[in-house]
This record gives C-alpha cells, sequence and structure tokens, in this order.
C-alpha cells in the first residue's frame, strides 16, 4: 500500500523544567529549563505515525514546505506535565514555500492508494489545490479551513467536534448528499461517522485520564487512514484509531511508541 502525505509541518519544540515559586514581578510561575525536546509536527507528525504503524511493505511519502520555520513552543512543567504558556512563531507559510499542483502531475498522484491533506490552513495548501487533488484521488481530509463545495469529492473528511459544529449545515446538507464520509473525534466522548443517512457512534474503551493531548489528533488521523484504506470498514478502522489517540494521551507530549 503507497500512502502520501501533504500538508504544512512545524517544529514542536517543549521546554520542560521545574516550577517551585512565582515571580516576585507578576503572579507568574518561574520555570527552571531542564531540557529540550524537539520533534516534527502537524503534517509532518502525520507522516511519522504512519511510518512507525505501517507494515514493512507499505510505503508513505511526504511533501511538505521545504524551510519549516513554523514553531509551537510549549513551556511545561516537567513533574505535573502542566502546560504554563505556548509561543508560535512565524504563524504562516511564505509564498515560495507554498505547496505548487503544477510540480506533480496526475499520474504521480495516481501511484498512491490514499492521499492524506493535513491542512492546518497556514497558507500551504489552497482551496483550489485541495479541489484538484480530488480529481480521481482517494482524498482524507483533516482541515482547519471554512469548508465548501471545494472539498464535495473528499472521500473522508475527519474534523473535530468544535469543527464541525462551524461546518454543521454544509456537512449534513451538501457533502453527506454525495455519499462522502465525515469522521467527528469528540475527544474522551469518543467519534461520529455519517455516511448518507447513515451513521455509527464509537465510544473509547479502556478510557484513562488524559495526561497530555498533543498530536493525538495526527495520530488518530494516521491510525484510521492505515486501517480504513486497507479494511474499507468503518467499524474496525475507528476503534482502532480511537485505541490508538487514547493511548497517547496518557503519555508526554509527542510520543511514537505504540507498535
Amino acid at each position: 500500500m503507497k500512502i502520501l502525505v501533504i500538508g504544512e509541518s512545524c517544529n514542536d519544540i517543549f521546554y520542560y523544567g521545574k516550577v517551585e515559586r512565582l515571580s516576585p514581578e507578576a503572579p507568574v510561575p518561574i520555570l527552571q529549563k531542564i531540557k529540550v525536546v524537539k520533534t516534527m509536527g502537524m503534517a509532518h507528525y502525520v507522516y511519522d505515525m504512519i511510518s512507525v504503524l505501517k507494515d514493512k511493505d507499505d510505503d508513505v511519502k511526504i511533501i511538505t514546505q521545504d524551510y519549516i520555520n513554523i514553531n509551537k513552543i510549549r513551556y511545561v512543567d516537567e513533574k505535573s506535565n502542566q502546560k504554563l504558556l505556548r509561543v508560535d512563531e512565524n504563524d504562516y507559510i511564505n509564498d515560495n514555500d507554498k505547496f505548487n499542483i503544477s510540480r506533480y502531475p496526475s499520474s504521480y498522484m495516481k501511484n498512491f492508494d490514499c492521499i492524506v491533506v493535513s491542512d492546518y490552513n497556514k497558507g500551504y495548501l489552497s482551496e483550489s489545490d485541495i479541489e484538484l487533488l480530488c480529481d480521481d484521488n482517494n482524498i482524507i481530509l483533516d482541515t482547519k479551513k471554512k469548508l465548501g463545495d471545494w472539498a464535495i469529492n473528499v472521500y473522508v473528511i475527519k474534523i473535530n467536534h468544535i469543527e464541525f459544529e462551524e461546518n454543521k449545515e454544509w456537512l449534513l446538507n451538501t457533502y453527506l448528499k454525495f455519499d462522502g464520509i465525515l469522521v467527528v473525534t469528540h475527544g474522551s466522548k469518543g467519534t461520529m461517522v455519517y455516511q448518507g443517512k447513515s451513521e455509527w457512534s464509537f465510544k473509547i474503551e479502556n478510557k484513562q485520564e488524559a495526561f497530555d493531548v498533543s498530536g493525538a489528533g495526527d495520530i488518530f488521523l494516521a491510525a484510521f487512514t492505515l486501517k480504513f484504506i486497507k479494511t474499507k470498514n468503518i467499524e474496525t478502522s475507528v476503534p482502532y484509531a480511537n485505541k490508538l489517540a487514547s493511548i497517547s494521551v496518557t503519555k508526554r507530549g509527542m510520543n511514537y511508541n505504540f507498535k
């Protein structure tokens, strides 16, 4: 099986330290830095997770910006894992780093069994880019964009419950009339799936207290993609994705230990 991931990537940077007192200058905690952990995030984390979870004969590739200058910086109390502050730097894609669909002929795209579009709406992909990618390709889309008719031919749309509420009218009244599959994650409450007039509800089994939700949505997307493209079975793919996302929130930061 061959999978292509397309989307913008970032550097996820975690500054871990200990907090023992408040600042005398303002009622804020003082973090004494102990260590720094850096990983690749957003679309690149989806790619990394698919690479970790795939079978040895599977092939996964990524198209992302050449120069990754988007930084998500988190300051975290190591003992409690409480995030004290997040700082986002360079939260956009430069014009010369944007996706250029003309560089990739349709014959190249058709080599893949599935194209995962991990779109954080930082300017890497346009609506027309995604619309063109849908031509004769199996697209699984996770996007922060406002949804519209440009996404009507997407094979599977995966969004969270907040994004679902923001796009509910178009999804229910337009998208689902064209036999698309809609996957809506509800965190610890599980996942809803809609196709046409059918719907499925999947609860989280063996639910555990969340320690760190960083990257959980990307892990769900990676796990669901692998299982669904191989089985075409919603009733096995969603529980598998729920399980791995549920495991991920019990671990610190962005992690890769799920096999």
